[in-house]
């Protein structure tokens, strides 16, 4: 959660005199201790809601609270399917929109509410994985926020999804943290409107693009409007894109878009024969303006195909790579045991849990420890 929202949440419980989070004060022996904060907002008095059951092909909408103050849907228990497509195959000539099997676009909504935190659930994806991106492009989001300023996605679990994450009209400053998305057919966080935005500790096992800031010239940049990545373990992926397979690049953006930021987190780019847009990731790399500790991580044995990151990445290719990202991934899914996952997802193993490495890092606890949560 970036400064600002922080500033409106310790107003209200210092105002309401709810108990607040556990305080963290400095402790240089804390850094070798990984903190997971994972749903760390239930340990507050904030006002929640307990969202659970297999919702199916049902969405759920949370609109209901309009008044400004923090709100937590603790959706731990609660499982839903995102689906987009009529058919299980689409082509050109039958594409997502005929068929009879039953979709749902947009499973979890989050409309008109400040201040609100998802905390949990598992959103099951069912879009198709193998048809082309054009035939199979019904619109759809696992998560979608509008008018939502300051809300928090924190340790959701996401699989198969179009859209994983979408900031909507009317919803800066979101927070996504502690999350485990995979095979995502577009964008994982799609931020079209160049809202200010928080991508912080996240594993991402596969995806045809990074974060989307690409408003196609319909928006300017709000002021000081900037896109943070810290701490996450990214892996892109390709897919059969108009006849031909593709992959995109960390960040989807245009010349207008939002500075970003990106510390202590690895991109691994799954390089299978398939081609990208190199305009794209030279985009990419020229917009950073703050960059420190990360990896660029070519899994192919092949030669490097796109333009090569700034010196704030260590690139390893080949085997090296590969190696690299099985550690950070795994390390990852150890330090995050409260994320729901799939039958088919690796366990986790707490005590194998490495603090600040890859995979590993938590941001809040690089340069802080808590006195009574971390033992």
């Amino acid at each position: 959660m970036n400064t600002h929202c922080l500033l409106q949440l310790a107003v209200f419980l210092f105002v309401s005199g709810i108990t607040p989070l556990p305080i963290f004060v400095a402790n240089a022996e804390g850094r070798d201790v990984y903190f997971d904060d994972t749903h760390a907002l239930l340990r507050s008095g904030i006002d929640r809601e307990a969202v659970s059951g297999y919702f199916s092909y049902d969405d759920f909408r949370f609109s209901e609270r309009a008044d400004g103050k923090p709100f937590v849907l603790d959706a731990r228990n609660a499982s839903f399917v995102v689906a987009n497509s009529k058919n299980t195959n689409p082509t050109y000539d039958y594409d997502c929109e005929i068929g009879s099997q039953p979709v749902n676009p947009y499973p979890v909504k989050i409309y008109d509410p400040d201040l609100t935190s998802l905390l949990g659930g598992f959103i099951d994806g069912e879009i198709p994985q193998d048809s082309d991106w054009k035939p199979t492009y019904c619109n759809s989001a696992a998560v979608i926020l509008k008018d939502a300023a300051c809300g928090t996605v924190d340790g959701v679990r996401i699989t198969s999804a179009w859209d994983g994450i979408r900031a909507g009209p009317g919803s800066p400053d979101l927070t996504v943290k502690n999350s485990w998305i995979s095979n995502v057919r577009d964008d994982v966080v799609e931020n079209d409107d160049f809202l200010p935005m928080v991508f912080e500790d996240n594993l991402v096992d596969g995806t045809f693009q990074g974060i989307s800031i690409h408003s196609g010239g319909d928006i300017s940049t709000p002021t000081g409007a900037k896109v943070e990545i810290h701490g996450s373990v990214i892996r892109i992926r390709e897919y059969l894109y108009k006849g031909k397979q593709q992959y995109g690049s960390l960040f989807k953006d245009e010349d207008s878009s939002p500075t970003t930021i990106i510390h202590d987190t690895v991109v691994a780019v799954d390089y299978n024969g398939g081609s990208t847009w190199g305009s794209s990731w030279d985009r990419t790399w020229s917009k950073i303006e703050e960059c420190s500790n990360n990896l660029f991580l070519w899994l192919s044995d092949k030669p490097i195909d796109v333009p090569l990151p700034p010196a704030c990445f260590t690139v390893l290719t080949g085997a090296k790579a590969r190696s690299a990202w099985t550690k950070a991934k795994q390390n990852w899914i150890n330090c995050h045991p409260e994320v729901a996952r799939t039958s088919n997802d690796p366990a986790s193993n707490p005590k194998q849990c490495v603090a600040n490495t890859f995979g590993g890092y938590s941001r809040f606890w690089a340069n802080q420890a808590c006195d009574q949560y971390c033992h």
